[in-house]
């Protein structure tokens, strides 16, 4: 009788968390991303000790003061996470970049929007795989608990760290990142150099829709071609002393 009662419980657990993912499975969330400029300029390997600490003493307590505000919405096996227009003092908005990263997690492919130098690009190919490690740390974003993992930089080589819900099972997040059991409620890169993190978590949100844009302005690139690009941008601006960050979408 105790067997049968046991069974019955972990049943009815495993119908209700099915119940629950199968909800939490659309939604919008909005996120803050904070660029600490002089974290990463004072990591520029060409920099002298003395010219860190005057940039650190000169800068470095009003860095992280602003930030940009991104949506990523989801539903359908698919994200799109694109920058937010926002309503300035001067009362008008403006957007600094067109970013976006589309994602089809059935057919694991992705669709993005990012710049390089002056020019902006239109990338397509495979969703990477990063090669997450999943550590026993646990945070609270948003009401959610969030569990850490980390993983390497695919194309800069430099420590990322994530948090996920598995209350949210679409594995997505903020800036293409994605490939946990759970959604990315917070990304930080290179330790100090970048974070976002989720301000606002809706679910289920009433006339939602993942959708492509129908005009995509943009040189049309390979996801491969474009990184190859990209790590030949850093290399001639790190040769040249010059921060590639300038010019570069961290």
């Amino acid at each position: 009788m105790n067997q049968t009662i046991k069974a019955l419980s972990v049943l009815f657990i495993i119908i209700i968390s099915g119940q629950v993912f199968a909800q939490n499975t659309s939604g919008e969330i909005i996120f803050e991303r904070k660029q600490f400029w002089v974290n990463i300029y004072t990591k520029l390997p060409f920099l002298t000790k003395e010219q860190i600490e005057r940039e650190m003493a000169v800068w470095g307590k009003d860095q992280g003061n602003w930030a940009e505000k991104y949506l990523l919405k989801f539903g359908d096996n698919k994200s799109i996470y694109t920058q937010m227009e926002e309503e300035q003092n001067y009362g008008y908005s403006w957007r600094q970049e067109e970013v976006m990263f589309y994602r089809d997690y059935k057919e694991k492919t992705l669709t993005d929007k990012l710049p390089l130098g002056d020019k902006d690009y239109l990338l397509t190919g495979d969703i990477p795989r990063i090669k997450w490690k999943i550590q026993n740390e646990l945070r609270d974003i948003q009401g959610y608990i969030c569990m850490k993992a980390i993983a390497e930089h695919p194309i800069y080589g430099t420590p990322v760290t994530a948090w996920y819900t598995d209350l949210i099972p679409l594995g997505g997040g903020p800036e293409g990142f994605g490939g946990l059991p759970g959604m990315i409620l917070m990304l930080t890169f290179n330790e100090d150099d970048v974070v976002i993190e989720a301000t606002s978590v809706k679910l289920n949100v009433e006339g939602s829709k993942v959708e492509l844009p129908k005009k995509l302005k943009g040189k049309e690139i390979a996801l491969d071609k474009y990184v190859e690009d990209k790590k030949k941008f850093m290399k001639e601006a790190l040769d040249n002393r010059r921060n590639p960050y300038n010019n570069l979408r961290y």
